[in-house]
């Protein structure tokens, strides 16, 4: 009995993911954070050339008008917002915000993030809590600021943006690694829970690309921004390019997006060989641990 219950629920969850993906967008309005630069104006660009009208939020109101410029400047609709993802009464006051300007939303991007590096033992607990606060306690936070209306739609989308660094957990990089994991785990079961809504999710887990993410990266070694920093130039993608592969997956309702195709190999080497991947990432990061 429990068989076919449970047979039956994985046939209905899958014919309701089919016709999700056969839904339209019933208003193509896109709220963006951290929209202000990097990615999240990647995307921002992206979702305005396909007719999407856009909410830009960025804790820097400057760079998020400017993103509002530039979509306004190609004939898109956009409004700019200031909104820092830790602080849930700005969440509050953004989600008003946006149902006098456009009513309500389809596509949610929890894109807001920082970055830090340095070795465990020696790790601020500052720092801790200050990646873990706006990268997984931001996604959270705006997650549940427009979960309720989201559901209320006949399509929408969740896009949580994580990091490969959640998957591979390079050595002295651990806080970002762990918020970015949480962010993936935290997308898997939201995904569950609105298993049997109208709403999608997808989480994003990109390698490194050139961005301005290490602005403000904080770290008590400098080796770690160093080496960041020579993988972004390395990057076989720019922002440009993620944004248009995380637009064409999300809007078929693919779970979890890997951009970069060696990172899809990466991916699937350290599920089937585990201890072969970490081999090559001990003596890929040899340089990354104090001896």
């Amino acid at each position: 009995m429990y068989d076919k219950f449970y047979k039956g629920s994985i046939i209905n969850c899958e014919k309701r993911l089919a016709d999700l993906k056969n839904t339209p967008f019933s208003h193509k309005t896109v709220l963006i954070t951290g929209a202000g630069s990097g990615l999240g104006r990647a995307l921002a660009l992206h979702f305005a050339e396909k007719s999407w009208k856009l909410v830009v939020a960025d804790s820097n109101l400057v760079t998020a008008q400017e993103t509002q410029d530039m979509i306004q400047s190609k004939g898109g609709k956009a409004f700019a917002a200031e909104v820092d993802v830790r602080d849930k009464q700005q969440l509050e006051q953004l989600r008003k915000k946006v149902k006098e300007q456009y009513g309500t939303i389809d596509v949610l991007i929890n894109n807001a993030g920082v970055s830090g590096g340095g070795e465990f033992d020696s790790l601020e607990r500052e720092t801790l809590d200050w990646l873990f606060d706006i990268n997984f306690f931001g996604v959270v936070n705006g997650y549940q600021a427009f979960a309720s209306e989201l559901k209320q739609l006949d399509r929408a989308q969740v896009i949580n943006i994580a990091s490969f660094a959640a998957i591979a957990n390079p050595p002295a990089s651990g806080a970002y690694n762990a918020s970015k994991a949480a962010v993936v785990s935290f997308s898997e079961t939201i995904r569950g829970e609105l298993a049997h809504t109208n709403v999608g999710v997808t989480v994003v887990c990109p390698s490194f690309f050139r961005t301005n993410l290490l602005k403000y990266f904080r770290s008590n070694e400098d080796k770690v921004k160093k080496v960041a920093d020579r993988l972004m130039e390395k990057s076989s993608l720019n922002a440009q390019q993620v944004a248009a592969i995380i637009y064409d997956k999300a809007m078929a309702n693919q779970f979890m997006v890997i951009p970069h195709k060696e990172s899809q190999w990466h991916y699937r080497i350290k599920r089937w060989f585990p201890e072969f991947f970490f081999k090559k990432i001990k003596k890929m990061t040899r340089y990354l641990v104090a001896k």
